[in-house]
């Protein structure tokens, strides 16, 4: 047993004990599954070829499988059809999604309500709960049943209007056995177009030059240290842990809406925000700009905490790249990302490259929109880029076997020849002037006279990750 100072366990060595048992189970996670279920696991069960699968899903329908849908939620009378089909299960998902979106209130039931009919009722799992997503006029037209019901009934106003107000206590449907409270969850809107339909990820991904998605994933930084070590002991409670799990819940699935409505509805998709975590997609741009600005409101959210940070990975693909493989190279990212620094993390990485929010990505994002800039006026040749992007090819081609980032000496020599060419060939003086910061910051390592502020990337690599992010933003633009 974790014992505190005084010999007796913290609620915090409690935590400590408790984390070191989840991280167990993770990793054991399929142990009874592959001891119990091993052909399930191993042998093939999919027939393959060209079989009926899933419009939705894309898995492969089983032939004993009766119950089946259109995209439309019709069911089919026949497999043979040349409507595209789903599964059921996959028709109760859409289904579900449209009740949350639509519903005002939430009610759960450990027994169904025969004054709401069968259908309005989703018991997940068939575990007994049964969950009605209804509207507030629902619950006027039943407000008599409420009050006089003996079920336990839990009562829940969902989210709120779009002021953020939530009526939870509303008096005309208090009964005796009635529980009354509110739920934000983060999601709940989507980006539409202008017949007012869910935009399609084709859609999202812009509508000319480069078109591409962002997958983004956040989450909180050293959040198990936090709960284990964050409160002193003589304080440590109970109530205050949850005060703190209750505060990151409502950044994640209050706040994040707000900001979301306010800035980022028409090209971002917020697919789940809760907890201390969030995975959302959206044009790629725009998703490193959502969460560039999630990092600056969760750093007010938490007082400038200089405990508390967030990190995350954006993946950038095709529109029609599978969701959940891009998924999968998002969750890589934010990984990268956590891997900054041990002890503060507190990162983005993107296009390959992680960047600590206060360090390297401030000092990027403006040489990125200096060049952007000079680009978009014509002042500067796109040639610039491609220069300066081979030369730092030119070095990762002769990178020592130790990992650390190197220069050939030769290669100074060959910048400052094709940068000096390329000045003596313009008119602009911003233009000049930025060709030959660039070429001094990478010969002194410094960024306009002042050290790079960290020990994890060299000047060159600097300009080379704005250069690639200014291209790749320029395209966009045309």
């Amino acid at each position: 047993t974790l014992l505190g100072k005084a010999g007796v366990p913290t609620i915090g060595d409690c935590w400590i004990k408790l984390f070191e048992k989840r991280d167990d189970q993770k990793r054991k996670r399929y142990l009874n599954r592959i001891i119990n279920d091993y052909e399930l696991i191993f042998n093939p069960n999919e027939q393959g070829g060209i079989t009926l699968r899933d419009a939705i899903t894309g898995e492969e329908i089983p032939q004993n499988e009766e119950n089946l849908f259109s995209i439309e939620g019709k069911k089919l009378a026949s497999k043979h059809t040349e409507t595209e089909v789903i599964r059921e299960l996959t028709n109760k998902q859409i289904s579900l999604g449209r009740k949350l979106r639509q519903a005002e209130v939430w009610v759960v039931s450990k027994v169904p309500l025969s004054y709401w009919s069968e259908n309005d009722s989703i018991n997940p799992g068939n575990l007994g709960i049964h969950y009605y997503f209804l509207s507030k006029e629902d619950i006027r037209k039943k407000a008599d049943q409420l009050k006089q019901s003996a079920d336990q009934v839990k009562i829940i106003s969902i989210n709120g209007n779009k002021k953020g107000e939530c009526d939870f206590i509303n008096p005309t449907i208090q009964g005796s056995n009635n529980v009354y409270g509110f739920e934000f969850f983060g999601g709940n809107d989507f980006p539409a177009d202008e017949n007012g339909d869910l935009k399609l990820f084709d859609e999202l991904a812009g509508e000319d030059g480069f078109r591409r998605l962002g997958i983004l994933r956040m989450d909180v930084d050293n959040l198990g240290n936090i709960f284990q070590n964050g409160i002193v002991t003589h304080q440590s409670t109970f109530s205050r842990y949850a005060a703190l799990s209750r505060n990151l819940d409502w950044f994640f699935k209050g706040y994040l809406n707000t900001l979301w409505e306010n800035e980022f509805r028409d090209t971002t998709y917020i697919l789940y925000s809760g907890g201390d975590d969030l995975f959302m997609v959206g044009q790629w741009n725009d998703c490193i700009r959502f969460a560039e600005r999630i990092k600056q409101q969760f750093k007010l959210f938490t007082c400038e905490n200089e405990h508390l940070s967030i990190s995350g990975g954006i993946a950038i693909v095709p529109p029609r790249f599978p969701v959940k493989k891009a998924a999968e190279l998002s969750a890589e990212a934010e990984k990268a990302a956590k891997s900054y620094n041990l002890d503060e993390k507190n990162a983005i990485n993107f296009m390959g490259f992680t960047m600590g929010w206060d360090k390297e990505f401030p000092v990027v994002k403006e040489i990125k929109d200096e060049l952007v800039g000079l680009l978009e006026s014509e002042r500067l040749p796109k040639s610039f880029i491609s220069k300066l992007n081979s030369h730092f090819s030119l070095t990762q081609a002769e990178k020592q076997d130790d990992g650390i980032f190197t220069i050939p000496p030769r290669l100074y020599w060959m910048m400052a020849y094709d940068f000096g060419r390329m000045v003596s060939r313009l008119k602009d003086t911003a233009a000049k002037e930025f060709i030959e910061q660039c070429n001094k910051d990478i010969i002194s390592n410094r960024i306009k006279g002042k050290d790079t502020l960290t020990d994890h990337f060299h000047a060159l690599q600097l300009w080379h990750i704005a250069a690639r992010w200014a291209e790749l933003e320029y395209r966009t633009l045309l």
